[in-house]
C-alpha cells in the first residue's frame, strides 16, 4: 500500500487572510489540539508557520512514549502551508493546509493530509481506524477553528492578561484560547 490521503474541508465565515493569520499565532498549534490527543510540543524552532520551522512533539501511543518531528516545508502568506513528518510514528505524513477564498468575508480550510502506517503490509487492517482518528480529531479541529474564528477573533479589544497557573488543567486550555484571539498573555 503506498498511502492514504484524508481530506476535510469546512467553509468559515472569515476572510482567507484572517483564518491564515490565526494559523500563524502563537498558540494555535495547542489550540488544535484535542483534550483527548496525548500529544504535548515540546520544543519549537522559532514562531510562525514559515517555511524551516520545526516542531518536537511528545506523544504516547498505545502507553509507548515517543517523539514526533515535524517542519514546514512551504509556505505561501493567505494560500497554504505544509509540514512533513521528519520522525515520529508515521513511516509517511504530509499535512496541507490550504486556504481557498469564498468571496470578501468567507473561506474554506482544507486540510489534506497524505499519510502512510509502520510496518508494511501488516497496517493494513488499521487503516480504516487511523482514518475513523483523524475524521475525530480534525471535526475536532475545524469546530474549534470556526467557532473561534466565527465568534472571539478580532470582535474584542486586545488585552494583556496574566493566567495564574497557567500550565494547569485549565491554563494549558485558556492560554492558547487567549493567544489566538490577539491577546497577549
Amino acid at each position: 500500500m503506498s498511502h492514504n490521503v484524508y481530506i476535510k474541508r469546512t467553509k468559515i465565515n472569515a476572510p482567507v487572510e484572517k483564518l491564515f493569520a490565526w494559523h500563524a499565532r502563537d498558540g494555535a498549534i495547542s489550540r488544535l489540539t484535542p483534550p483527548w490527543a496525548p500529544m504535548k510540543m515540546i520544543s519549537r524552532s522559532c514562531g510562525g508557520i514559515h517555511k524551516g520551522v520545526k516542531i518536537v512533539f511528545r506523544l504516547s501511543l498505545f502507553k509507548i512514549p515517543m517523539v514526533w518531528e515535524a517542519e514546514h516545508i512551504e509556505y505561501q502568506e493567505n494560500k497554504v502551508f505544509i509540514d512533513r513528518q521528519i520522525k515520529g510514528p508515521f513511516s509517511k505524513w504530509k499535512h496541507t493546509h490550504t486556504f481557498i477564498p469564498d468571496g470578501k468575508e468567507n473561506s474554506i480550510m482544507e486540510d489534506r493530509v497524505e499519510f502512510k502506517l509502520p510496518f508494511g503490509f501488516l497496517s493494513r487492517p488499521f487503516y480504516g481506524l487511523a482514518k475513523k482518528e483523524f475524521n475525530r480529531m480534525f471535526n475536532y479541529r475545524h469546530r474549534v477553528l470556526k467557532y473561534d474564528l466565527e465568534h472571539y477573533v478580532d470582535k474584542i479589544s486586545k488585552k494583556k492578561i496574566l493566567v495564574s497557573g497557567a500550565s494547569g488543567t485549565i491554563g494549558s486550555i485558556l492560554v492558547p484560547f487567549l493567544k489566538t484571539c490577539g491577546h497577549d498573555v
